[in-house]
């Protein structure tokens, strides 16, 4: 198939993700080979790459706010995962059946995400906890003591709007509604942790534009989890991000 140009200027703002986005991934889905996709190109790329690549380039600026370390540039293996899977280790199915923009400073770091799949949308975060003896981690935070990080949850009302799963080969829910007292075992014994919002694929398309401030929102009020889950020196770098951001609370 020939190369196909696609650029994403200033001028091209984000008003944003279609219906179709979610038609794409179901109709790959259940037709996952690459005699559809390449008959579906166009669709691929005006109903997920160009708005995916509109939203990074409008929240850009926001993310790197909150981590100047972070990927912002809206290109594949920077801020978006390719959908097309490594055929040197993926057997069967070519493409994936879902499509994640993620805000991380290299691959398998902890990440503030979206994620769309045939269900809907879900903003949120990522958190590695496949940590090495020396390195800082939420498995150390709780085994440590867990006042700084019920403090960091009460603080910013990370709380019951968010589901808590486990990332393996398949995503396992493990609670809909988290509540860091019940659940805080959940951040000590996972290696991979997802925190979301969940939004029907009715719900996600009616934000049209405003899913730019509420992807801001989640990224505000999850970013603390970040700090404890990467920085060698989590206080301090909590109350940096309380002087620029201050809690952003969630009403539900």
């Amino acid at each position: 198939m020939p190369a196909r140009k696609n650029t994403v200027s200033k001028g091209n703002r984000f008003s944003g993700f279609p219906p179709d986005l979610f038609r794409f991934i179901d109709d790959l889905s259940k037709k996952n080979n690459q005699k559809w996709f390449h008959q579906n190109y166009d669709r691929y790329q005006n109903s997920l790459v160009i708005p995916a690549k509109q939203f990074v380039v409008s929240i850009g600026e926001f993310v790197a706010l909150l981590n100047p370390q972070f990927e912002t540039q809206p290109k594949f293996n920077k801020t978006l995962m390719r959908i097309s899977r490594d055929a040197r280790f993926a057997k069967g199915k070519p493409y994936r059946d879902f499509f994640l923009i993620g805000f991380h400073r290299w691959k398998w770091d902890s990440e503030l995400f979206v994620y769309f799949d045939t269900n809907g949308m879900e903003i949120g975060i990522f958190i590695n906890n496949k940590k090495k003896q020396n390195e800082p981690g939420l498995r150390k935070v709780v085994a440590s003591g867990e006042s700084i990080l019920f403090d960091v949850c009460d603080e910013y009302g990370i709380g019951r709007q968010y589901s808590i799963s486990e990332l393996g080969k398949e995503i396992e829910q493990k609670s809909m509604r988290f509540d860091v007292r019940k659940h805080s075992s959940y951040l000590r014994d996972l290696p991979l942790i997802i925190i979301s919002k969940y939004y029907s694929k009715t719900a996600a398309v009616r934000l049209k534009d405003r899913v730019v401030g509420e992807a801001i929102k989640h990224f505000s009020t999850l970013y603390p989890l970040w700090i404890l889950s990467e920085s060698p020196q989590p206080e301090k770098e909590l109350k940096k991000h309380g002087e620029k951001l201050g809690p952003v609370r969630i009403v539900t």
